[in-house]
């Protein structure tokens, strides 16, 4: 079992070394040509096709949330990315950190901005 792990670690290792001189040739042509020539690789480096990227790798699965009380920053949390309003709403008037600022007062509004902020106004 080790040893499919150690390998499994190996190829990823050889993948980033592969990459990474890619990404220096640029920069560093000297540098990236002899890493390239130490992984074993035929051609030159600039004879390569330039890494490409994964959307979807990229793409964040939470966001920190802010929670205002009259336009002040009160609180922020880690929501799953499009939390509905009334969900983010509900955590929001749950969190101590701004019940102490509701105390006593109404809630006349809330303005939500998705992924991005809910704003209490109280009075």
């Amino acid at each position: 079992m080790m040893d499919g792990l150690d390998t499994q670690k190996s190829k990823v290792f050889g993948f980033c070394v592969k990459k990474l001189a890619q990404i220096l040739a640029p920069f560093t042509p000297h540098l990236a040509e002899e890493i390239w020539s130490i992984i074993r690789q035929q051609e030159s480096v600039f004879q390569s096709q330039w890494p490409s990227y994964d959307r979807n790798a990229i793409q964040e699965e939470e966001i920190t949330f802010v929670v205002q009380v009259n336009g002040k920053l009160r609180a922020s949390m880690s929501l799953p990315v499009n939390t509905p309003e009334e969900e983010a709403k509900s955590l929001a008037l749950s969190d101590e950190r701004v019940k102490k600022f509701l105390q006593g007062k109404n809630l006349i509004k809330s303005i939500f901005v998705q992924n991005k902020l809910i704003n209490l106004v109280v009075k």
